[in-house]
């Protein structure tokens, strides 16, 4: 079937209208799912909720003193574990991808306990302490 040049214009208009539409979609999508956590700050100790992880399993903090976000993951009912998102290797910041937290610029990988699973980083992120109570989490940041 052949087109005239309207109608050729108009179909490439409607496909680009839709692949634009979608592809913003995706990325708006993607971006809503990282799930930043409010909280209390008493002292160098944060607060955080622990009805926060009743449907999430994990999720982060941002603190104008630190370099990057703290990711704060529930590893069972009273067990927590706190991370800079700070690559060890180049400092680049790190990113959750599922239970794996992947650096973008080097490709190296750590677990959700910071631990180093893929080189070329060869130091576990940083680890912060953290202590729980029946309603709250606490990370001491120093």
């Amino acid at each position: 079937m052949k087109q005239n040049r309207r109608e050729f214009i108009k179909t490439c208009g409607v496909t680009s209208a839709g692949v634009l539409c979608g592809g913003a979609s995706l990325f708006l999508n993607s971006c809503g799912t990282v799930n930043y956590l409010s909280y209390k700050e008493n002292e160098n100790t944060l607060v955080v909720s622990k009805s926060n992880f009743i449907k999430e399993k994990y999720g982060m903090l941002a603190h104008k003193k630190l370099p990057a976000p703290i990711y704060l993951a529930k590893l069972d009912d009273e067990n927590y574990s706190a991370v800079l998102l700070e690559c060890t290797h180049k400092r680049c910041e790190v990113s959750p991808v599922g239970d794996i937290l992947i650096c973008p610029c080097h490709g190296s990988e750590y677990s959700k306990t910071g631990e180093v699973l893929e080189a070329p980083a060869e130091e576990d992120l940083y680890r912060f302490i953290v202590t729980t109570d029946a309603d709250n989490i606490y990370i001491t940041v120093n």
